[in-house]
């Protein structure tokens, strides 16, 4: 046959074999103990001529192969052909040849008995059975030593003449013995070098006294002094039998050099005369192998007796285990066959159906749980007593003809099937509900027919209900769709809904009037597929991509081509769907033709911006109407006040035409004032100067402002400051304002001879109420909703009667709303006076309040200086510069008049002035103009004189560099304390 063909894993396999190496320490180790096994050899080598002895080194050799991994055996083999030239260059001194085929002998031996043991072993030896003691004996010891005697002799044959066979038997025992006493030996430390021996102290005395008995009986024994040598076989044998491997191979290793040490010596029966030495030396070794196969023999048959008795044991005790594992499985079963009882009797009563037994030849219930009862209301019992009358008895009538056809049904089922069935059973109440039966086969008789059948009953009652409700539901729900379908193809809006990839998953009908294109057509299109214009595309994917994005709806308004050519203006709204995973999957998309509103609206904001227009021109023309009106009241108020103040030289009857012309002038600016705060009000511009105010001086205040017209009217006017609390956050200007308002109310409408009566009183919550109560014409019950109107004052009959335009109540409750209170009136009806009552927010604890000294003419203290203030006035309205100049006059200062700004500036650039008072509107300029012109040259003090009296207006003439800005028809006092004030004077009160 060929050769088969070697692989190149097969060689790459044993070149790693051959590369592997055993650590060098170990190798190192078995040159020294090789070397000294040689060593031992040399020594007691006691044949002259020959060198032959017991060679300790081939147990140790087959031992190391046995053990070691085959791919290392090349390194173990270098290591002995080194250890083996080291011991002839230092004891035997062959030559080269010899040695050299020794070697080889010795190699050979060694692969031979590791290789058979190996062989014949199960895994590496470990002597503890019979069968691998007889291996070692047989194979290591009796067949391994051939190879080397064969050799060995030969070679002393062919070098040194001796005879082949007495050579051959020499070479041969003396390596047996080597193997017998060294292998097992070398087996034990290599095998078991890491484990310790735990010996009881009986043990270690027990070993103690057989070390002594062997020891002596072995020296008695050797040394003559016992006539026979083998007594030494009961101390072997003990220590076989009762240590065993580990103890058979110690007393081998004691009794070989307790042996070989005195036949050296010379004084064992093993040495004699050089005749018989060969003899002896033949004996000596027999002596040993026979004690090393005893030995060895008793203890693999004592280890496996023990061997056999723990099996033994163990055997037992795994029987016993068994039974009792057996037992408790018993006991396990029994207990769980009764749980499973308890359990099923459990299951069977909470189980939410009726579980059931029915014989079909008896017709009657033969087990029924106690479920029956929560669900029909009867006992076990109760359904046992019916007997074969429980089916006529509970079933609905009509259901029992299609019971018959089931009973037919379970009688035809197999094992393992089952039938359905639902029936209608009655209560104990005689309520009827429905039952979902499951039925399977559960006894037969002899012939096989089914006897009993076992199944279940559901109460399915409310599952019946639910199956309605929602067929009900299904139409109503179809019902809803069609109607949604109706509204969508006939709105005139368009809806569609879009998915992430901005494709139309629904479209109504409208979509076909705006583009032509019927609905289907759009479905999973997107608008750029349908061929909608790039830039609007991108409009409306980006207004799709944010509204998915952020989930916030998105407004979209843009122009349309209509099918016709049309232009119509279209709006949409997207919002976003969020599906029941939270994520938006759709959005949803509704478009609009707002081509109508979007004119509407444009016509709305023409019209919006000439409404505006015209409130605009209408606040322009009553603010030149206030002008005009306030500008000849000017003259005529500050002449009243220049007369009033040379009273003591005027007769009584001038001064009550002074007192009347004054109150008419504050008539008619009050008039003007109200016309202004209509519009302000209108424009929602009219603003509160917020700052601390007492309530009970302001109101004094007003109660002496009008206290001359009470007392024309001969009218009671009384004033009861009973309020605790009384400082509130407010205009105080504008609170005098609604005062007043109240009050000259209260007496333009209470006749000759009546009474108005003002008081203060606390409210919850922190308010103090304001009451002007009268006893005049009152108010009809049907003009109490809207006495706060504009221009509302009653009818008209009353409007004739008393005069007035109607705004005071009107300004006066939204300035009452604008400091967070409220302003109502009350009446018993026409003839029966009114009561009009004022609530504030108080903003201070209590105080007690003391009324206000108004600051009288005599009073004011002239300016004490080397040379009195001079004043520039410029004012080209000349009565009221005349007028104003004799004014200032009598107030001490030094007065010159222009009427231009071109006047004004000359006479600056001429004169310094302590103060200028000029008009804002003049004939070649503004007085903005000529402050601006005058501050350019030097600082300059100023008052702005003007009959506009809008807040912007005194924001301008501040912003001018203006340090007040006082409205015509001038209130003297307010003239003169702003003058002292600007120019540095004090007010001495």
């Amino acid at each position: 046959m060929p050769p088969h063909p070697v692989s190149l894993n097969d060689r790459c396999e044993r070149r790693s074999e051959l590369l592997s190496r055993p650590s060098l320490g170990l190798l190192g180790l078995f040159f020294l103990a090789y070397v000294s096994a040689a060593g031992f050899t040399k020594l007691v080598a006691i044949v002259p001529g020959t060198g032959i002895s017991i060679w300790p080194a081939s147990g140790l050799y087959i031992a190391t192969l046995i053990l070691a991994p085959r791919r290392t055996w090349p390194w173990w083999i270098s290591a002995a052909v080194l250890a083996e030239t080291a011991g002839n260059l230092l004891w035997f001194h062959n030559t080269v040849a010899v040695a050299t085929l020794f070697c080889l002998g010795n190699a050979l031996e060694a692969i031979t008995g590791a290789a058979l043991m190996r062989r014949f072993s199960k895994g590496p030896p470990r002597l503890e059975t019979l069968r691998e003691v007889l291996t070692l004996v047989a194979l290591a010891a009796g067949v391994a030593p051939v190879v080397t005697a064969t050799i060995g002799g030969a070679t002393l044959a062919w070098v040194e003449g001796q005879s082949f066979t007495s050579a051959w038997l020499l070479l041969w025992i003396g390596d047996a013995t080597g193997v017998l006493i060294v292998t097992p030996l070398a087996l034990v430390l290599l095998q078991n070098w890491r484990e310790r021996a735990a010996l009881s102290k009986a043990r270690t005395i027990e070993a103690s006294v057989l070390g002594l008995v062997l020891i002596g009986v072995a020296i008695l024994a050797v040394s003559h002094q016992l006539p026979f040598a083998y007594i030494i076989m009961p101390p072997l044998l003990w220590a076989a039998v009762r240590f065993e491997f580990k103890g058979a191979v110690v007393t081998l290793v004691i009794l070989a050099a307790i042996t070989t040490g005195f036949t050296v010596a010379g004084v064992s029966q093993f040495a004699g005369d050089p005749e018989s030495l060969r003899h002896k030396q033949v004996m000596l070794q027999l002596f040993l192998v026979i004690s090393a196969l005893s030995a060895l023999v008793v203890a693999a048959i004592s280890r496996q007796h023990q061997m056999a008795l723990s099996t033994l044991k163990a055997a037992n005790n795994e029987l016993e285990n068994r039974v009792l594992e057996r037992t408790a499985t018993l006991r396990d079963s029994e207990a769980r066959l009764r749980e499973r009882e308890h359990f099923l009797e459990r299951v069977t009563e909470i189980m939410p159906g009726v579980l059931h037994v029915f014989d079909l030849q008896e017709n009657r219930s033969v087990f029924i749980n106690r479920t029956v009862g929560m669900l029909l209301g009867y006992e076990p019992a109760d359904i046992a007593a019916m007997g074969s009358q429980i089916v006529p008895s509970l079933m609905h009538p009509d259901d029992l003809p299609r019971f018959e056809k089931h009973l037919a049904r379970v009688r035809q089922l197999a094992d393992g099937e089952v039938a359905d069935f639902e029936m209608r059973m009655r209560d104990t109440s005689g309520n009827w509900h429905w039952f979902n039966n499951r039925d399977a086969v559960f006894l037969r008789d002899e012939a096989g027919k089914v006897r009993q059948l076992i199944g279940t009953a559901m109460d399915v009652t409310e599952q019946k209900r639910s199956e309605t409700a929602l067929r009900e539901s299904e139409n109503r729900m179809r019902l809803a769709k069609a109607e949604l379908q109706s509204i969508t193809d006939n709105i005139p809006d368009v809806i569609a809904r879009f998915d992430r990839s901005l494709r139309h998953v629904f479209v109504s009908a409208a979509i076909e009037r705006m583009t032509g294109m019927p609905p289907e057509s759009h479905i999973g299109r997107t608008n750029r597929e349908l061929g909608m214009p790039g830039a609007l595309c991108d409009r409306w994917d980006g207004a799709l991509n944010a509204a998915f994005e952020t989930g916030e709806p998105q407004h979209l308004s843009f122009a349309f081509d209509m099918p016709g050519g049309e232009q119509r203006r279209l709006e949409s709204r997207i919002v976003s769907e969020p599906a029941l995973t939270g994520q938006t999957q759709t959005v949803l998309v509704i478009v609009r033709d707002v081509t109508t509103a979007w004119s509407t609206a444009e016509e709305l904001a023409r019209a919006k911006n000439a409404a505006e227009s015209a409130n605009a021109a209408k606040d322009q023309f009553l603010a030149v109407l206030s002008h005009e009106l306030r500008t000849p009241l000017a003259p005529v108020r500050m002449a009243v006040s220049i007369w009033e103040r040379r009273a003591d030289v005027l007769p009584p009857e001038f001064l009550s035409d002074l007192t009347m012309i004054r109150r008419n002038v504050d008539l008619e600016c009050r008039l003007i004032d109200d016309m202004l705060d209509l519009s302000r009000i209108a424009r929602g511009k009219l603003e509160l100067q917020l700052a601390p105010v007492d309530v009970h001086a302001e109101l004094q205040h007003a109660v002496r402002t009008v206290d001359a017209d009470a007392a024309e009217k001969q009218i009671s006017l009384t004033f009861s400051p009973e309020a605790a609390r009384c400082r509130i956050n407010g205009d105080s200007a504008r609170l005098q304002q609604v005062f007043w308002n109240l009050l000259k109310n209260a007496v333009k409408f209470t006749p000759v001879g009546g009474s108005v009566a003002v008081r203060t009183y606390d409210r919850p919550d922190g308010e103090v109420a304001v009451e002007v109560r009268d006893n005049g014409t009152g108010i009809e019950p049907e003009l109490i909703g809207r006495i706060f109107d504009a221009f509302e004052q009653g009818g008209a009959g009353v409007t004739r009667q008393f005069g007035g335009l109607g705004l005071g109540l009107a300004i006066s409750k939204v300035l009452a709303e604008m400091h967070g209170g409220t302003l109502t009136a009350q009446s018993d009806g026409k003839g029966r006076g009114a009561t009009f009552t004022l609530t504030l927010k108080c903003a201070a604890p209590a105080i007690t309040a003391t009324p206000s000294t108004p600051i009288e003419a005599s009073d004011v203290v002239a300016p004490h200086s080397p040379e009195n203030p001079s004043i520039l006035l410029v004012e080209d309205h000349k009565d009221t510069a005349l007028v104003m100049r004799r004014l200032l006059r009598t107030f001490g200062y030094q007065v010159q008049m222009a009427h231009t700004v071109a006047e004004a500036i000359d006479l600056s650039r001429r004169h310094a002035f302590d103060l200028v008072i000029s008009d804002l509107g003049l004939p070649d300029g503004t007085g903005y103009e000529l402050m601006r012109q005058m501050s350019a040259d030097r600082p300059t003090k100023a008052i702005a004189l003007s009959g506009y009296g809008m807040e912007e207006d005194v924001r301008e003439g501040i912003a001018a560099g203006f340090a007040a800005h006082l409205t015509k028809p001038i209130n003297v006092e307010q003239l003169e304390r702003t003058i002292r004030r600007i120019i540095g004077q004090e007010v001495s009160v």
